[in-house]
């Protein structure tokens, strides 16, 4: 108590971090990983993202943001709440350009986290990142004893057992039970059974196993060497999902007080804005004339 009130900090806290990151002899919890947070933040906050549209906001998220929280995520297993909030961080910044929460989402976290070919854009679920990267830290330990730290683990933790049949104690630190913690779903999975193989460990293979395999979408290869404007694939990959903000939708939701369009006067829907409306038929007509193909669109 005494060394408490004069410092400030109770003992076997570490009140210091180490290139960047604390150092914990427990869980992490949530106030010490606020600072991970506020990295990411004083990104988004940059008056210069206000500028961007969505594919700039894809585009920051998939490098800056995520090298940010990858920094972290390959040496201690991140609380759930945290990986939570910074998706919903994400998210809110995705579609309203904004670091403050907000539920304007039209297309869930977990559905833009999905690949291409699955109707998403390829973000990386950092909750299955998370355990990828965790999982090469078993793999230095089932794999790589020449390193100063593995060799102590396995003389003072696992001794004479083995990395695969070892079972953490209590006595064991809160990052070697994350690391045991899948320990069987990895070992078994065909993708660990390839880097014995190879003699390395490769994280993409093991997230791609923990998102699952996921349902191919019939529209998917239209976007594979597309060489179209980034920003005009978003609004493609919006209608597609029938997310994109017509009339219809909007009066359906109570934003706008008529689903007439502006140009016939009938509802307008995905179909009718692009090619069942009079004055949208005599764009596409014109544009196709002009490039000389002769072809009639269907919808």
């Amino acid at each position: 108590n005494q060394i408490q009130q004069e410092t400030g900090f109770a003992v076997g806290n570490m009140p210091f971090r180490y290139l960047g990151v604390p150092l914990a002899s427990k869980k992490l919890t949530v106030s010490q990983c606020q600072a991970l947070i506020e990295k990411m933040l004083a990104r988004l906050k940059h008056w210069s993202t206000r500028l961007l549209s969505y594919v700039g906001r894809v585009q920051l998220l998939k490098s800056v943001i995520f090298s940010i929280a990858n920094y972290w995520m390959q040496i201690f297993p991140s609380p759930k709440k945290v990986i939570s909030h910074i998706n919903s961080i994400c998210s809110s910044f995705m579609w309203t350009g904004k670091e403050s929460l907000t539920r304007k989402a039209p297309v869930a976290w977990d559905h833009i986290c999905n690949p291409l070919s699955a109707g998403g854009l390829n973000m990386i679920s950092l909750l299955e990142w998370n355990k990828a990267t965790i999982g090469k830290l078993l793999w230095n330990v089932c794999e790589k004893k020449d390193r100063l730290w593995i060799n102590w683990i396995h003389a003072y933790y696992i001794k004479k057992s083995y990395p695969t049949t070892f079972c953490p104690g209590i006595q064991c630190s809160w990052i070697l039970k994350a690391m045991f913690k899948h320990r069987d779903d990895l070992l078994q999975s065909d993708a660990w059974k390839g880097f014995q193989n190879t003699g390395k460990y490769v994280t993409r293979k093991i997230y791609h196993m923990l998102r699952g395999d996921k349902p191919k979408v019939t529209w998917r290869k239209i976007f594979y060497g597309n060489l179209v404007r980034l920003r005009a694939k978003f609004v493609l990959w919006m209608t597609w999902l029938d997310k994109l903000p017509t009339k219809d939708r909007l009066h359906r939701f109570g934003v706008v007080t008529d689903s007439k369009c502006v140009f016939c006067g009938l509802i307008e829907t995905c179909d009718h804005l692009f090619f069942e409306c009079a004055t949208t038929k005599k764009v596409w007509a014109d544009i196709l004339r002009w490039i000389s193909i002769m072809r009639i669109p269907g919808g």
